[in-house]
């Protein structure tokens, strides 16, 4: 299915604000996990765009809203965080795709908050986000691109990003595709923080030690989200837990298992102390 022919789909949702996730088949082992999480908060305005035919299959049998957007190999894709370069150009695709999505859904008067199907939700991190006054909130990173990283200290990562619908955000959109467009390969993460330094967005800390950013020239608030609530690392007590897996499909699952049950039982340890010191008050 073309982007045309999805743009009824995309327009279908009468909700304020549209949580999408991209699925592929391959990561379907993913998928399961992250859902199992996602499900028991009782989101009715989530929206998973299927990469192939055989994820549209199986969440229609799941009874998950989906629409089918097909791209060639992504049934087979598998992320390796190092390409090869027709790698890339695939990947680049993807990411034109993505903010198309997001282009459209934003032009539309819909917010959006996109989320990797890897960035597990312990706790219902949806109203943080809803409730906030920023125009864009993104988790954050401490890679890619290096530059950036040296100027602010970290970079916006575009695996849990938010954004609002507004006049500013749907200027901003469209100015940071040309800018993309713009790249021998299309990469969102690194197009829209280099998009940022180079428009001057000026950082400080808020009330509780996070990072505000402010583009003078889109009239735009940003909102760096705290590591302490979403986390790259497997911390306590944070609602989001997004790691950094590699390899191929078994060590990926190992390792988000482990990393899962080892947060499970430091939060279950928690809750049994704090009942301890409440039941002794």
């Amino acid at each position: 299915m073309s982007m045309r022919k999805s743009d009824k789909s995309l327009e279908d949702f009468s909700f304020k604000t549209l949580i999408v996730a991209f699925v592929n088949i391959t990561y379907l082992p993913i998928f399961e996990i992250w859902y199992n999480y996602f499900k028991q908060y009782r989101l009715p305005n989530f929206l998973a765009i299927s990469l192939d035919k055989k994820m549209h299959s199986v969440l229609d049998d799941l009874g998950i809203k989906n629409i089918m957007l097909p791209m060639a190999g992504f049934d087979k894709f598998l992320s390796k965080k190092i390409y090869n370069r027709e790698e890339m150009s695939n990947l680049s695709d993807l990411w034109d795709l993505k903010m198309q999505i997001i282009r459209k859904i934003i032009n539309g008067g819909t917010n959006l908050l996109y989320c990797d199907t890897d960035a597990f939700w312990l706790k219902n991190i949806y109203p943080l986000v809803e409730n906030s006054r920023y125009d864009i909130s993104a988790s954050i990173s401490y890679h890619s691109p290096l530059n950036v990283v040296e100027k602010w200290g970290f970079v916006l990562n575009c695996g849990f990003l938010m954004i609002r619908s507004n006049t500013y955000t749907k200027i901003f959109i469209k100015e940071l595709m040309e800018f993309l467009s713009e790249e021998p390969f299309y990469d969102d993460q690194n197009g829209l923080n280099r998009f940022l330094l180079q428009n001057n967005t000026e950082w400080k800390k808020d009330s509780n030690v996070e990072n505000e950013g402010y583009v003078k020239r889109f009239k735009i608030k940003i909102k760096a989200i705290s590591d302490n609530i979403i986390s790259r690392e497997p911390k306590n007590g944070v609602y989001v837990y997004h790691p950094f897996i590699e390899g191929d499909m078994d060590k990926k699952l190992n390792f988000v298992k482990e990393k899962l049950t080892l947060l499970e039982s430091k939060s279950n340890t928690d809750n049994f102390h704090r009942k301890v010191e409440s039941d002794t008050l």
